[in-house]
């Protein structure tokens, strides 16, 4: 019997009574928040804060909690009491699991601040593009989570959009228009999001057009590059795998050559098909003419676009090139940076925060869902700084200028 079967076989008295004890305990700890919180001061509280949300998060992969807690919610709210406290509580699974359930079903007082704000993934893909779930899947998934505002973000394509939004509207779930282009800049792919743009702005639909034709021929030079080297069939091993997974019309991306590798025995696992065949520098790295990092922006904009610079710390730049690529980016009238991408190093959350104050951006977080893992799920992320202004607070208005210095 596996762990999660354990859970559902303890006895329910013994459950609500553990349940009633936490709960008990997080309504006394509650007074104490502003006297106790961690608000990202220093090295020591920084860690803290991280241990919470590791422990926190392998305690809820075993319970199967809600994604409410899997969260910022959690590290923002329950970091406020005592870190030893939870440490200890969280030792033990079946304890967490009962921590989880007072959290999630009790009424706790205020301040609950993070509680209190709506859930927001605006980072995720569906089998449209490179994700494992098909759209409608994935918008289910997303309310199950207790997400309430939720973008699509597929690579260079719209073509997920309607059956998320026929999902959405159905469960109850807000969807705006989402989509992670690519661009270059300084001789790197970079990716940009955009937000509540209008579909059939003309400029964005050439955009995505040549680079849906474009995609196709990285793919066709993908397939021919690993026939030389003794693997045939891929881009029909390829494609038939992408189709498994949902009808899409676009061209399947190195995780499907991936997989096919795996199938017909060429690799063990898509690990090594990346580190030998699909991986930066190697033969499946095929190099995209996509338009500039200028360009993207400028097609966003006309579309009406809120516009993101996707996961700036996963570019290999130094400091002071990933601080050039954001002046540029806002110079060219970007609006935001993706401070929060999963569960990133804290670290990296607090390096980009201070770039987004330093030129002015607004923040987006994300969770760069592509299929369900221990560390990789909807909803799930680091905790925003407060100080920082969420872009999705503008979606309800027009874009104007660019906030950037």
């Amino acid at each position: 019997m596996d762990e999660q079967n354990a859970v559902d076989d303890d006895g329910a008295d013994d459950q609500h009574r553990c349940c009633a004890e936490y709960a008990a305990d997080a309504q006394a700890e509650t007074s104490n928040v502003d006297r106790c919180r961690l608000d990202f001061v220093g090295d020591e509280e920084q860690q803290q804060r991280n241990e919470v949300d590791d422990l926190f998060h392998e305690a809820s992969q075993r319970a199967d909690v809600p994604g409410i807690i899997t969260n910022r919610a959690f590290s923002g709210t329950l970091s406020a009491c005592r870190f030893q406290d939870i440490a200890q509580a969280l030792a033990n699974w079946t304890t967490a699991r009962a921590l989880a359930l007072a959290v999630t079903r009790c009424e706790l007082p205020s301040p609950l601040e993070n509680l209190s704000r709506m859930i927001v993934d605006l980072h995720c893909h569906s089998t449209a593009s490179d994700g494992v779930l098909a759209p409608d899947v994935l918008v289910q998934r997303a309310h199950a989570r207790g997400i309430e505002l939720l973008a699509l973000t597929d690579h260079d394509t719209l073509e997920g959009l309607d059956d998320a939004r026929a999902a959405a509207d159905l469960l109850g779930v807000r969807l705006v228009n989402g989509i992670e282009l690519s661009c270059v800049w300084n001789g790197a792919t970079i990716h940009v999001l955009g937000y509540a743009f209008r579909r059939d702005a003309i400029a964005l639909q050439q955009a995505i057009g040549e680079l849906h034709a474009g995609r196709w021929q990285r793919a066709e030079t993908i397939a021919q590059r690993l026939e030389a080297k003794g693997m045939p069939g891929a881009l029909e091993g390829a494609r038939a795998i992408q189709q498994e997974l949902g009808d899409s019309g676009n061209a399947p991306a190195r995780p499907h050559f991936a997989d096919y590798l795996v199938r017909a025995g060429h690799v063990r696992d898509r690990a090594e098909a990346f580190r030998k065949w699909l991986g930066s520098g190697k033969l499946g790295d095929v190099k995209q003419h996509w338009p500039t990092l200028e360009r993207t922006v400028s097609t966003l904009r006309d579309a009406g676009a809120w516009i993101s610079l996707a996961h700036p710390w996963q570019y290999d730049f130094t400091r002071s090139k990933r601080r050039r690529l954001v002046s540029e980016f806002a110079q060219a009238g970007g609006h935001a940076l993706e401070v929060v991408n999963g569960m990133q190093p804290l670290e990296q959350v607090g390096g980009l925060s201070i770039l987004a104050r330093e030129f002015g951006l607004m923040a987006s977080i994300g969770s760069d869902f592509h299929a369900p893992g221990d560390w990789s799920e909807l909803g799930m992320y680091r905790t925003l700084p407060d100080d920082l202004r969420p872009l999705w607070k503008s979606f309800d208005h027009e874009p104007g200028e660019s906030v950037g210095r």
